[in-house]
């Protein structure tokens, strides 16, 4: 199974796959210790009640196999008789961002955020550290997105007093949204 996550790229910290028990069957961390619950887990919770097949991502939360940060990317798996058959995780790591950040070149103090619908921030790079727990969409962009999927405003600075130009995009079909901010004096 471990030789199999090497699809995932270099982002993915570990694949999991969580029986309909809540326990961790297998991983590809090679995690050798007690049985492992993990239905209390938000990523477990969300899919296990669900009659969709959705995607589920998760705020940043540091694993418990693997002892990392890390974004959970699940969905909910089905018993050929159609019941519940646990989920499968794969866990990202959100300095993503970062990486993205440097190859674009951009200048000092921009940002780049990705935060979910929910308004929730999962990964980030360029501003102080933000409350992931803090479910909000900065109102200036939420008027912005009940107008367009696409576009730009300017940001007040609320976090750091800094002036910036952010360019917005709801990812199609995910539950994302992706900003890049760069500031007015760049």
């Amino acid at each position: 199974w471990a030789e199999r996550t090497s699809l995932l790229g270099d982002l993915a910290i570990q694949a999991s796959l969580i029986g309909p028990d809540g326990y961790m069957q297998t991983t590809t961390t090679g995690y050798t210790g007690a049985p492992l619950y993990l239905g209390d887990r938000e990523h477990f919770q969300a899919q296990a009640d669900v009659r969709a097949d959705e995607l589920f991502i998760s705020k940043p939360v540091v694993g418990r196999a693997s002892g990392k940060l890390s974004i959970q990317l699940s969905r909910h798996l089905r018993q050929p008789d159609g019941s519940f058959g646990g989920v499968i995780v794969a866990s990202i790591d959100p300095g993503f961002v970062e990486q993205f950040h440097h190859s674009m070149k951009l200048g000092d103090n921009s940002a780049i955020t990705v935060r979910g619908l929910d308004g929730v921030i999962r990964a980030f790079h360029g501003f102080s550290n933000p409350n992931f727990d803090k479910k909000t969409v900065p109102k200036v962009l939420s008027d912005a997105l009940a107008r367009a999927p696409e576009g730009y405003v300017w940001g007040s600075g609320a976090i750091d007093g800094i002036n910036r130009l952010v360019f917005y995009r709801v990812v199609a079909g995910y539950p994302l949204l992706v900003t890049i901010s760069e500031t007015e004096s760049h």
